[in-house]
């Protein structure tokens, strides 16, 4: 048996919401203006990340700056 990381999870990340619709393989012939569905899920997914770790960041230097000023 090999074990690897492949498949670990990161619960310091959201990673979006799987749809039974992703596993659709079947070109309907559908013409997206801005891209592909999925990849604007991802990248939207991806824009969330990033604002909660902006917001962890804040927090942790509100913290800090509030610890000094007592």
């Amino acid at each position: 048996m090999i074990k690897t990381n492949f498949c670990k999870p990161d619960y310091t990340r959201f990673g979006g919401i799987i749809y039974s619709s992703d596993f659709e393989t079947e070109w309907k012939g559908k013409r997206y203006q801005n891209g592909s569905v999925i990849a604007s899920r991802i990248a939207g997914d991806k824009r969330f990340d990033e604002q909660c770790r902006q917001n962890i960041q804040n927090r942790i230097r509100r913290n800090e700056y509030e610890s000094i000023q007592k």
